[in-house]
């Protein structure tokens, strides 16, 4: 419903803001009225779409597939200098609303951000699928994710952006429940750029995030068997010149019983400055399984799963990325290429 009316508003907004519609003489007129209201920052539309094809090999039988990788659309605009939103839309197939997120700037350091959105936490999970360095996103990101939430979130960066810290309260339930019972995840993130700079060779970054609750109905997607969730993550990249690395870290727990923990490292180098190669090593492990028989979380021996891949990228014009990925399940024993073609505007 949600986005039904966005989109309803824009149609309605281009509509009677047209030169067909123009009232010159009648500011109070609903074009003028919706100017005003966007002030001079009119809506940007962005899009991002890529395709891809797959092939699997498990050892016997190989299964190829054709896929519309990604297809999102959005809306972002201003109405003044201090208030800002952002709209997405997941295309692919069913529209869903992801993300509707209104920000007040209230001061030059400090920003107030409302509505359904992702929770400041970790790296490769605020990555949006334009920015991702591989074609699928990694299992140790995806193991950890707190998923969209509706809340509020306050982050404060001094001038130079050295330093950022992040306070968020949301209801923990994601974006699938229309109503959500009551406000109970907390989540909290510290980023620091401790070297490097725009002129920099050196490129740094460190990163602690932090998400807490006592609702067994929050983060359901990740393995916890108790009321008392915490999750942790600690992240750090570091680059000189066209050659950087970057690995990740996060630890679940429930009631101070460790429940999963995940890793990834990746490593690239820009060769040229239209291309990459990159590497990742990619590690999870669930200690805890919901056994339906037993209707109860029981040990479990063998929760591990590792990946590497390996890819390279290529971005012959603005907007338009080639990727080639080769990855190897060493868990299950499959091998996998991707080739993902995408095409992005305005995505940020």
């Amino acid at each position: 419903m949600l986005h039904r009316l966005f989109l309803f508003g824009v149609l309605l907004y281009s509509a009677f803001s047209s030169p067909t519609f123009a009232r010159p003489d009648d500011s109070t007129g609903i074009g003028g009225l919706v100017q005003s209201m966007f002030g001079p920052s009119q809506p940007k539309i962005g899009l991002i779409g890529a395709f891809d094809a797959q092939a699997k090999n498990d050892g016997g039988v190989t299964q190829s597939t054709y896929n519309v990788h990604v297809l999102r659309f959005y809306l972002r605009g201003s109405a003044g200098n201090r208030f800002s939103y952002v709209y997405q839309a997941d295309l692919n197939g069913t529209v869903q609303t992801l993300d509707l997120k209104f920000t007040c700037r209230i001061t030059d350091w400090l920003k107030a951000d409302g509505g359904q959105f992702k929770p400041a936490f970790g790296k490769e999970f605020l990555l949006n699928e334009a920015n991702l360095p591989f074609v699928e996103r990694s299992v140790a990101a995806q193991a950890a994710s707190p998923g969209r939430q509706r809340g509020i979130q306050l982050t404060g960066s001094d001038a130079g952006g050295i330093v950022a810290a992040s306070a968020g309260l949301f209801s923990g339930n994601g974006i699938s429940s229309p109503s959500d019972p009551k406000i109970s995840l907390l989540t909290g993130k510290l980023r620091l750029v401790p070297a490097g700079g725009s002129t920099s060779p050196l490129q740094t970054e460190l990163s602690a995030s932090i998400m807490y609750t006592r609702d067994n109905a929050d983060l359901s997607a990740i393995q916890l068997i108790r009321n008392d969730r915490l999750v942790w993550n600690g992240q750090a990249r570091i680059g000189y010149g066209d050659v950087w690395t970057e690995a990740e870290y996060a630890n679940a727990s429930s009631d101070n019983i460790r429940t999963a923990n995940s890793v990834y490292c990746n490593a690239g180098w820009k060769f040229i400055p239209e291309a990459e190669v990159i590497g990742r090593f990619d590690w999870k492990m669930n200690y805890w399984m919901f056994d339906s028989t037993a209707g109860d979380f029981l040990r479990t021996p063998g929760g591990i799963t590792r990946k590497v891949v390996l890819g390279m990228n290529w971005y012959p014009s603005t907007g338009i990325k080639l990727q080639a990925d080769y990855e190897r399940d060493q868990t299950e024993g499959i091998n996998s290429a991707f080739l993902n073609v995408q095409y992005s505007i305005n995505d940020q």
